[in-house]
């Protein structure tokens, strides 16, 4: 019965996403400025996979090695002896610890409760700094539907920010995410993403927070043509709505559709190409309505121990159908994870893109560059940190020249956690962020420290 039910989850899910997936007018970017976190965060954990698979690897072998050990030690033992009994169990402990358990329903449920106090010394962005002290109380919630044949997760995390200064920002954020794979056969699967989430939205370019409604479904169907070819196809949608009346205008919604083929160079790697097609929707005035085409190609997977890689390249072309003209783009990003130890890991992003809008009034530029180190590590036991280090770079050019008018500006980001285990449990966090921002106009210039104490449970 329970199997059954699973089934029809899986089967409501696969349906409910490709129906959002279906083509209807939407807001397609093609070379994406901003960084893709979805893209970070399933690299991360497609690395801690391959990392878990590695290691734990290596513990089956010198399991194995162990169990051959202590069945020649206690063949060696007197029969009946002290000895020879301490050596049985241990061989019969050894050999449960290698047995593949099937998770019980009590393992498949996690609650995370939260309770952070923030300190944040500009909570507009604005030069003239204004500082305020933020409570975030929340819950996550994390539940693991899969079977032996199908993987199905489905991730929520509820929270409300109270300000003590500006009341007028408190909020709610929801962020769910469902995560699905079924496997037809050997050589074929289907995937399933959804997201959807509630957030306030503030960075370099957004002085006040924005409250946004933003949902994104991803359907993807992979073939497995021959040993070493295989190919995929993806449609995507995702739309943002803003919840502020007076923001509502700017409202948009992007669909694409991408054939893929891949060449695998080992079991764990691959070379990629990629034609993709959108379509678009929305903006003020309808000023998004555009068709796009790009191309773009790269390998991602494990290119070295303990190490997987993205290096994607691509060129786009998007035509302005309410604005008249045309954008060419072109985008470069590399991510890099490896773990130096099984305990310590580094990530490396670096995403450059340019735009180039050719319209009736002229010609006009947009660069941006971002390069992100973050460090990671298990100190001890009960200690674990983060080091982020990261910079963003601007350029804005008007009919092909750099004059005063135009937009240049340069972001900072300095961050540190430290991450105190009491319990299995229970731990206590401390987040410090610095932003600094440099830019050619000197209104849009500012700097802020985000200091916060987190207590996290995990049940």
């Amino acid at each position: 019965m329970i199997r059954k039910i699973i089934k029809l989850i899986q089967l409501l899910l696969i349906v409910y996403v490709f129906g959002w997936c279906l083509p209807i007018p939407a807001w397609a970017v093609v070379g994406d400025e901003e960084i893709n976190y979805a893209t970070i965060t399933d690299m991360r954990r497609d690395h801690e996979e391959l990392m878990t698979e590695e290691f734990e690897g290596s513990d089956e072998e010198q399991r194995a090695y162990l169990i051959r050990l202590v069945e020649e030690k206690r063949k060696k033992a007197a029969e009946g002896s002290e000895e020879e009994k301490t050596l049985s169990q241990e061989l019969i402990r050894l050999k449960s610890e290698s047995l593949i358990r099937t998770k019980k329903w009590r393992d498949r449920i996690r609650f995370s409760p939260f309770e952070k106090i923030s300190f944040d010394s500009n909570i507009q962005n604005q030069k003239q700094a204004k500082s305020d002290v933020i409570f975030n109380s929340g819950l996550g919630m994390q539940i693991d539907l899969g079977t032996q044949r199908t993987d199905i997760d489905i991730d929520y995390l509820g929270s409300y920010a109270a300000y003590i200064k500006k009341p007028e920002l408190n909020r709610f954020e929801n962020q769910l995410a469902v995560n699905g794979r079924y496997p037809f056969s050997s050589k074929t699967n289907a995937t399933a993403s959804y997201r959807l989430s509630t957030t306030g939205d503030q960075n370099s370019e957004i002085r006040s927070v924005l409250e946004r409604l933003r949902q994104d479904a991803a359907l993807t169907f992979n073939q497995r043509l021959s040993r070493k070819t295989a190919i995929r196809i993806g449609q995507t949608f995702s739309d943002v709505f803003f919840l502020s009346k007076k923001d509502q205008g700017n409202d948009s919604s992007q669909y694409t559709l991408s054939p893929e083929f891949n060449y695998l160079i080992s079991h764990k790697t691959s070379i990629f190409a990629r034609y993709a097609f959108g379509i678009s929707k929305g903006g003020l005035n309808d000023s998004n309505d555009a068709t796009a085409h790009e191309l773009r190609g790269g390998i991602r997977g494990k290119i070295a121990p303990k190490t997987t890689a993205l290096l994607d390249f691509g060129v786009s072309r998007q035509n302005l159908d309410t604005l008249g003209g045309h954008v060419n783009g072109f985008v470069a990003e590399v991510v890099v994870i490896t773990n130096i130890t099984r305990k310590s890991r580094l990530e490396l992003l670096i995403n450059r893109s340019f735009s180039k809008t050719n319209e009736t009034t002229g010609s006009n530029f947009f660069v941006t560059e971002n390069y992100r180190l973050t460090g990671t590590t298990q100190f001890r036991r009960h200690i674990a940190g983060e080091v982020l280090i990261g910079l963003r770079r601007n350029l804005f050019e008007q009919n092909n020249s750099i004059s005063d008018t135009n937009q240049r500006d340069l972001t900072l980001e300095l961050g540190s956690t430290l991450r105190y285990d009491f319990r299995k449990w229970l731990s206590l966090e401390l987040q410090y962020l610095f932003t600094g921002v440099n830019a050619s106009d000197s209104r849009r210039e500012y700097g802020k420290h985000l200091v916060s104490l987190a207590l996290n449970g995990k049940y």
